[in-house]
C-alpha cells in the first residue's frame, strides 16, 4: 500500500472535518476517493473530485446547475422537489395552493377563492381629480382606490364626467364604483362607468331638479381585469 502523503498525516492541514491542501498536495493524492471535498488553500476555494478531475465550487450556482441536483426544472414547482425560480423570478405553474399570507406585486390566477372570514387587502391609492363641472380628470396607478373631485357646481339635472387614466385598462373591463362621501350635500348618482383603452370614465349625475351640486364628491373604484 502506498504511504499517505505528508499532508494527510499533518494535523495542521485539517480545518474541522475538511482537509486543507495546497494545489501541489492535492495533485499528489494517490487515487482520491469519490466523492472527496477539500479546501484548496492555494486557490482559496472549496473543491471536489468527480473521479477524473478536480473542480471548484462557485460562489453562486446557476439555475441550470441547480436543475442537475435533483431533476428540478427552472421555473416549475414539482411535488416533493425544491422550487427553482426562473429568470423572471416566477413559478410557471402551481395547480393548487393553500396560502395563509400572500405578499405580492402581481398575482395571475384562473380561479382565486377566499375562505369564509378571510380578508382581502391590496395596495391602493387616494387621488384628487381636477377640472370643471363638465370634466374632471386624474391619473391613477392602482387597481382600486379613492377619488375625490374638485368642488362641483354641476347644474340641476346636469352631469360631470370624471376621467381616470389607468394603464392596462381595456374596453369592457368591469369597474365597480361606490359613493364614499365628500362635502357636497345635494343628491347625486353614479350614472355610468365606461372603460376604454387605459381610461375609466365615471359619470356623476346631479339628480336634484332645482339645486346645483355644492362641493366635492368622493367615491371608491375597483377595477377588475377582464
Amino acid at each position: 500500500m502506498s504511504e499517505l502523503p505528508t499532508a494527510w498525516r499533518n494535523p495542521a492541514k485539517f480545518e474541522g472535518t475538511l482537509r486543507s491542501l495546497t494545489t501541489t498536495e492535492r495533485d499528489n493524492l494517490p487515487s482520491p476517493l469519490v466523492p472527496l471535498l477539500i479546501w484548496n488553500s492555494t486557490d482559496g476555494a472549496l473543491q471536489g473530485y468527480n473521479g477524473s478531475a478536480w473542480f471548484s465550487f462557485p460562489d453562486s450556482i446557476s439555475l441550470t446547475e441547480i436543475g442537475f441536483l435533483d431533476g428540478v426544472t427552472a421555473g416549475t414547482a414539482t411535488a416533493s422537489k425544491a422550487v427553482v425560480l426562473g429568470a423572471s423570478k416566477e413559478i410557471a405553474t402551481i395547480t393548487a395552493a393553500t396560502i395563509t399570507t400572500l405578499t405580492s406585486t402581481t398575482v395571475n390566477a384562473t380561479n382565486v377563492a377566499f375562505a369564509a372570514g378571510a380578508t382581502f387587502d391590496a395596495d391602493h391609492g387616494a387621488v384628487s381629480a381636477t377640472g370643471n363641472d363638465t370634466t374632471q380628470s386624474a391619473t391613477v396607478t392602482k387597481a382600486w382606490g379613492t377619488i375625490t373631485t374638485g368642488s362641483l357646481t354641476t347644474a340641476a339635472a346636469g352631469s360631470t364626467d370624471v376621467v381616470l387614466t389607468l394603464t392596462g385598462v381595456t374596453a369592457g373591463d368591469p369597474v365597480f364604483v361606490t359613493p364614499a362621501g365628500g362635502t357636497n350635500t345635494r343628491t347625486y348618482e353614479i350614472l355610468a362607468v365606461i372603460t376604454t383603452t387605459n381610461t375609466i370614465t365615471v359619470t356623476i349625475r346631479n339628480v336634484d331638479l332645482i339645486n346645483a351640486l355644492n362641493g366635492t364628491i368622493k367615491f371608491y373604484y375597483f377595477w377588475v381585469k377582464a
